[in-house]
């Protein structure tokens, strides 16, 4: 909560700069395209807040240790977006030091305190976008042939009842040149250059891990 707290203390001083908050983990890809693509379909200064939830029901959590409460909330292991108008609503609720006060409310980490902020004490509905991926939904899920429509993807998966992450694997029906798992366990070198083949950034990946195979 107190990393999720200078994040916003930081955005808010900057508000009128950026028409987005926005919060990745550190280990998700992002196609940065489509990203900003999905974001320009949404006005900035009406009430938005975009994501995925990680759970196909609702979210239930104490509040206060004495009321159980409902919402729903987007896993920052996909990303998740607030439009600057919502931002701007959430500031008595939040700003200088009150967001790990919302965080401390319900004893949760800040992908589900954001969800609190937004959607239950807000009552703005969760906007949930498809494209976006968390470890909960491994690449070997989606079908090759619609790569270049997502937007974020994680780094593994969750496996033995959501105890052990381990490195993606992708798709059994997916021929795309692949670097080995040895140097790219996460896949994201190949997603990456499977999506943007010749990009610098890919030509850079290629000199340091050496060339793809022929498919």
């Amino acid at each position: 909560m107190c990393k999720l707290q200078v994040m916003y203390d930081l955005y808010m001083s900057k508000i009128e700069q950026y028409k987005w908050f926005c919060s990745v983990d550190d280990d998700t890809y992002i196609n940065i395209p489509n990203f900003v693509k999905m974001l320009r379909e949404y006005d900035h200064d009406k009430d938005w807040y975009i994501g995925k939830p990680s759970l196909n029901h609702i979210y239930s959590v104490m509040e206060h240790k004495k009321k159980k409460i409902s919402y729903w909330f987007a896993t920052g292991g996909a990303a998740l977006c607030i439009s600057r108008a919502l931002a701007k609503r959430m500031m008595p609720l939040c700003g200088n030091g009150e967001f790990i006060k919302r965080g401390e409310a319900i004893n949760n980490p800040d992908d589900t305190a954001i969800g609190y902020v937004c959607n239950y004490l807000l009552g703005v509905p969760l906007t949930s976008i498809p494209e976006m991926h968390s470890h909960l939904e491994p690449m070997w899920q989606i079908d090759p042939l619609d790569y270049h429509k997502q937007i974020s993807i994680s780094w593994g998966e969750v496996v033995a009842s959501k105890v052990i992450v381990i490195p993606n694997r992708l798709s059994i029906r997916d021929e795309i040149p692949q670097f080995p798992v040895s140097i790219d366990p996460t896949r994201a070198y190949t997603f990456h250059c499977h999506l943007f083949p010749k990009s610098d950034s890919c030509r850079k990946i290629q000199d340091r891990l050496g060339a793809l195979p022929d498919a």
